[in-house]
């Protein structure tokens, strides 16, 4: 057996897309300041807290119950070496596709980073450099 690379990229990705789904479906929030006139505060929201109960810096809100826990998924390793060379190393059993070198890998590598960009704007700009540089050469003379 092989030991996996740690890819702390990609937790971070995953566990931030985690956090995003059970703060988004479970309204994982502080609380607001209770009011003025309330003696009895109460749960009636069901998320495990007092309704009005605030929360100070530093208090940890529980997870609540059913919720998943984290999970990390390898995706695989992928470097760009250069000159036209890059690696990928894929977490899957097909000889053919696992291991990818030379142009084959930097132009995957190529592909994933466009496809991984964060909104449609950048997508465009970056696939526009690697087109115009394909082309027409690396600018320099501002060196």
């Amino acid at each position: 057996m092989r030991a996996r690379p740690v890819a702390r990229a990609q937790v971070a990705r995953q566990e931030g897309e985690h956090l995003a789904a059970l703060l988004s479906r479970y309204k994982l929030v502080p609380a607001k300041e209770p009011a003025a006139d309330s003696n009895a505060r109460a749960d009636r929201d069901g998320d495990g807290h007092e309704d009005g109960a605030a929360a100070r810096d530093g208090d940890i809100i529980p997870m609540p119950k059913g919720a998943p826990s984290f999970r990390y998924l390898h995706l695989g390793s992928l470097a760009y070496l250069g000159e036209q060379k890059g690696v990928m190393d894929l977490p899957i059993k097909m000889p053919f596709l696992k291991t990818l070198r030379g142009r084959l890998g930097a132009d995957a590598w190529r592909l994933l980073e466009t496809l991984m960009q964060v909104s449609p704007r950048t997508r465009w700009l970056v696939a526009n450099d690697w087109i115009r540089s394909f082309l027409f050469g690396r600018n320099i003379s501002d060196i």
